[in-house]
């Protein structure tokens, strides 16, 4: 009340009036508040599309690929055909899966809609055919196997000593069964994640499925670890999904539902991997790198509850309405009074919070010392005295911050990460030729025309991804690529340009403890953001904390290097440069990049060690990711000039 008072006192300098203001605003809240309660609207955002639609009628066989499947609460199904409604099991009744017997993956599976029957066929030339129109045959009781899956019973009817017989011959072992979930016996319950911990889903049973009746993977994300294993490919057999769907790398792990046609879902859980996931579904080999680097780059951005499911960015959903999840019943009018007086309690909080706006104000803190610009993602930059910034990046006449991008051969960009040795590249630009010099240490010079040609070729056009996000480019042509190829001693390399035709990358910001898209900026072949900030001051307090080997602002590549008190940029919401305004998106996580000797390319345990040590993320920015901090992503609020020497204003956060 006292800030209430604080904040009116000029509008309303009576009494009444502002109690009259304090009643409207309560009653206001608490009316839109009840209303969102009784009718919580989901808004649907288009991310993608459907690309496979896969049932596996075996449990850890392979899969059918098909054009259209019938989701339902116990799993996916076509007609007579069902997901996940045969296991195999041994001698002691438990499952029998790709974790015990890996070699399960190179049988293949089949089946015929006429003669309604799955074939297996080993690699051999051996082969099995299973009639699913059997399950309208009586059961026997003593056919019936009570088995336990994962903490919980099920049941299931041993199918007969000929197919188990198929089975034993190609696993060469004498306990395995075949057994097959029929409707009438005792299922197990789906499971769902919240609060931290695993509960029963009340809105499905499943069979033989490990936790749910569906499970979503994304082309993206698989696109994007395979930039982070870097020298293994997997593709989404490794990864068993039921609908395999393309939209930007990992945006599935926001997504609260789900909708597919006119079909809604309801998000379950995260997939906690495991070693089937390091399964090569074709030759059955066991590899580490997949479950290794994705504990690498996806558990440390888990939250406390994330890190319990063991977090792996896949995830499991069931079908189901949303008809009856925020319906409320008060019988009583005594509840009904102390929700109207708890939600105008609420509703006066919000209403004052959303009044009471805080001014920006902006304190000098420095200046503007160099900007570059890098024309080619991971070469090295050009220094400029005067740069266009705009929000999707800096511009300088022709040349566009990260307008280029090196790929290899499975159209993969590039980057330091791989390829220490780009940093012994030279970088010019030629205003007369309006083309980009690049020259290596022998003295090789390819040229790069910067022009932006709208007449290219459609054959030309190649899609690749920047961290799982897909993106176009252009083909500069077999020139350039022999120039990359030969001093990298690496076939298959290309040089793609952006062409403003294109559409561009999302930026992403990190607030209130996740990340989002920012929709106020776009990106091209940038990392994340359309500016990164380094101070000079804080680079400085880095080299003394470092004992031998000292850096440059070179080693963290920034577009604006400025000289302000070490360390103070951690603080900006906001900051100004001339008339320019910026908005702090996230604090740059350093990578190996860093590293890397920007005139040797050789690559050092520093200065990420000492980072780690004085520089890690706090607790409240666990959930940004990995490695230590080092400088400021920003993006411009509109399109507009700045120059060397500009002084630099911050708005701090607290203030």
């Amino acid at each position: 009340m006292e800030t209430f008072r604080n904040i009116f006192v000029n509008p309303f300098q009576d009494r009444s009036s502002r109690l009259f203001l304090l009643l409207g605003l309560g009653v206001a809240g608490a009316t839109l508040s009840l209303k969102y309660l009784k009718k919580r609207k989901i808004v649907y955002e288009k991310c993608g599309k459907v690309l496979k639609l896969i049932i596996y009628p075996i449990k850890s066989l392979p899969g059918i690929e098909l054009d259209e499947i019938e989701i339902t609460p116990r799993g996916a199904k076509v007609g007579i055909l069902e997901d996940r409604c045969f296991v195999l099991v041994d001698g002691n009744n438990r499952f029998i899966t790709i974790r015990h017997e890996p070699s399960l993956v190179k049988l293949s599976v089949s089946f015929n809609h006429e003669e309604k029957c799955i074939t297996i066929s080993s690699p051999d030339g051996n082969n099995v055919k299973i009639n699913l129109d059997d399950r309208k045959k009586p059961v026997e009781k003593d056919k019936i196997i009570d088995m336990r899956y994962l903490k919980y019973d099920v049941q299931g009817i041993d199918w007969g000593e000929e197919y188990a017989k198929f089975f034993k011959n190609y696993l060469n072992r004498d306990d395995v069964k075949l057994v097959r979930y029929l409707p009438n016996l005792l299922p197990r319950p789906a499971r769902l994640f919240r609060g931290g911990r695993w509960i029963i889903d009340k809105g499905g049973n499943i069979a033989y499925h490990d936790e749910s009746p569906c499970h979503i993977v994304n082309e993206n994300s698989v696109a994007q670890l395979n930039e982070w294993i870097e020298d293994q490919v997997v593709d989404y057999k490794y990864f068993r999904p039921t609908v395999y769907v393309e939209a930007p790398a990992f945006s599935e792990d926001l997504w609260e539902f789900m909708k597919i046609g006119d079909l809604e879902f309801n998000f379950l859980s995260k997939n906690p991997r495991c070693k089937v996931s390091q399964t090569d579904p074709v030759t059955a080999e066991v590899h580490d790198k997949p479950m290794d680097t994705l504990r690498k780059c996806s558990v440390g951005q888990s939250d406390s509850s994330d890190k319990k499911l063991a977090k792996l960015s896949l995830i499991h959903f069931i079908m189901e309405t949303f008809n009856n999840i925020c319906s409320y019943s008060f019988g009583q009018r005594l509840p009904k009074l102390l929700l109207l007086l708890g939600l105008s309690a609420i509703g006066v909080t919000l209403s004052l919070r959303y009044i009471k706006r805080r001014k920006i104000v902006y304190q000098k803190y420095g200046k503007v010392l160099k900007l570059i610009i890098y024309p080619i993602k991971s070469l090295p930059g050009i220094e400029i005295e005067e740069m266009e910034m705009t929000p999707s990046g800096s511009i300088a006449g022709l040349l566009r911050d990260r307008g280029w991008v090196l790929v290899d051969r499975y159209d993969r960009f590039i980057t330091i990460r791989q390829e220490p040795n780009l940093v012994k590249l030279s970088v010019t630009f030629n205003h007369k030729s309006s083309c980009i010099m690049v020259t290596s240490p022998s003295g090789d010079i390819i040229k790069v025309n910067a022009k932006d040609d709208d007449q290219f070729n459609k054959q030309d056009v190649i899609k690749t991804r920047i961290w799982g996000t897909p993106i176009q480019g252009i083909d500069c042509g077999p020139e350039c690529a022999r120039f990359f190829q030969r001093f990298l001693d690496r076939e298959g390399i290309k040089l793609l340009r952006y062409n403003s035709n294109f559409e561009q990358r999302p930026a992403l910001k990190f607030r209130d403890n996740e990340w989002t898209r920012d929709r106020g900026a776009s990106i091209v072949y940038h990392d994340e953001s359309p500016c990164l900030i380094i101070n000079e001051n804080s680079v400085s307090q880095l080299n003394e904390w470092l004992d031998e080997y000292k850096v440059t602002y070179k080693n963290f590549r920034p577009t604006v290097l400025i000289e302000a008190p070490a360390f103070s940029e951690d603080l900006w919401e906001f900051m100004k440069i001339g008339d320019l305004e910026f908005h702090s998106l996230s604090k740059c996580r350093r990578c190996k990049v860093t590293t890397t000797d920007p005139s040797t390319g050789e690559r050092h345990n520093e200065p990420l060690v000492t980072l780690r040590k004085y520089r890690s993320l706090q607790e409240h920015e666990k959930k940004m990711g990995q490695g230590p901090k080092m400088g400021i992503h920003v993006r411009s609020t509109k399109k507009l000039k700045i120059r060397v020497g500009q002084d630099v204003y911050g708005c701090n956060s607290s203030s």
